[in-house]
């Protein structure tokens, strides 16, 4: 993760500096470029981003322009439901946006075109969150491997939470190849976090989609199911 991050932050210092690619959804955006968001003198960081700050609406308003944040993370669902987060949720957000857009943009650089302007505002972000971006870096370079788990059973109440979410969420896996049957048997660590990810890419979906927002609370079981498979799921 770091040679790449380094690698990333080469990616959109390059664009700024000579405004050289864009992406495909840029290509179908207005012509002009982003509104900016007024900008506030921080003396001291809020520990709390919320909805309404200029950082929340800078990074959706990119978004708009770019639409490539990630689809499985939960906090990108807190963010997309319009969810106070702290600012270390907020540069865990950023963080994956930036590694979205870097791949995005290396991808579609040789036949899109874009304005360093649309990127500014990511520039100021990476600024403003500077440190909690770099201490994502760092816990995710040194983060230890899964490891390895018995099978899940249903007498588990891990177990049972999954159906929960399942249920609620409507977020049962469609195909056989990752389609695996919760009704009181046995689950291989891998068949259980395959399951899961389907359920937080399901709940991510819709909050982008704008069909369902979610409270905070409303999440908290997912999250902590999201938050007991971590390793498994983000390695």
């Amino acid at each position: 993760m770091g040679k790449f991050w380094v690698h990333l932050l080469l990616s959109i210092a390059a664009i700024l500096s000579y405004s050289l690619v864009g992406a495909p959804d840029a290509a179908k955006a207005q012509s002009e470029p982003l509104p900016t968001p007024q900008t506030v003198t921080i003396t001291e960081p809020n520990p709390i981003v919320q909805p309404t700050d200029w950082a929340y609406i800078s990074l959706k308003l990119v978004d708009t322009k770019f639409n490539c944040l990630s689809k499985t993370s939960l906090l990108a669902t807190y963010f997309l439901s319009n969810i106070e987060i702290t600012r270390y949720e907020f540069g865990a957000v950023l963080f994956d946006y930036l590694d979205d857009l870097s791949k995005l943009i290396l991808i579609y650089r040789k036949t899109q075109t874009i304005r360093k302007e649309d990127l500014e505002p990511i520039q100021k972000l990476q600024e403003e969150f500077g440190a909690e971006l770099a201490t994502i870096r760092s816990y995710r370079s040194h983060r230890p491997s899964p490891t390895p788990r018995i099978p899940i059973q249903p007498s588990d109440p891990i177990y049972e939470q999954l159906q929960s979410a399942i249920k609620e969420y409507d977020c049962a896996p469609k195909s056989k190849n990752s389609s695996y049957d919760l009704s009181n048997k046995e689950l291989k660590t891998e068949e259980f976090v395959s399951s899961l990810k389907g359920c937080l890419q399901r709940v991510n979906q819709l909050a982008k989609s704008g069909t369902n927002k979610w409270t905070r609370s409303e999440l908290e079981p997912l999250a902590k199911l999201e938050s007991e498979f971590y390793a498994e799921l983000y390695d």
